[in-house]
């Protein structure tokens, strides 16, 4: 989600609270990846999309949404968000780039690991009801 005072994150379907806010005044610019991601053994491909985010001034990488099957859509979808974003904005404006992955997950895994979990046990204890 983008408002002009900056962009928020969320793991839908999954509640996951609030999410993670980036400020506008933390947003270095917008960018669109290239993400490829394998097995543990590395002998496959899982997935292969293009994301969107934001980088911010400390140099982390924020994924907002994916996943895009063109660089041409993630580019125009990251172009759309930059123009919420630049909005009535004093500063100077927040431009589009694609980068190359460099981040990882630990808060969005361990949150979709937490709601596997729980939808697991809720499936064992429905199980065990009949």
């Amino acid at each position: 989600m983008a408002k002009p005072g900056g962009v928020r994150t969320s793991m839908l379907p999954f509640p996951t609270g609030n999410g993670q806010w980036v400020g506008r005044d933390s947003i270095l610019h917008r960018y669109a990846r290239h993400r490829v991601e394998t097995d543990d053994s590395d002998s496959y491909i899982v997935a292969d999309y293009f994301a969107i985010g934001v980088e911010t001034t400390d140099g982390n990488q924020v994924d907002i949404h994916q996943p895009y099957k063109t660089e041409t859509a993630a580019l125009a979808a990251a172009g759309v968000v930059a123009q919420v974003l630049n909005l009535g904005a004093s500063g100077p404006p927040i431009d589009v780039r694609m980068v190359v992955t460099k981040m990882s997950y630990p808060t969005l895994k361990s949150q979709f690991l937490v709601w596997s979990a729980i939808l697991l046990f809720a499936v064992y204890a429905a199980w065990r009801w009949w």
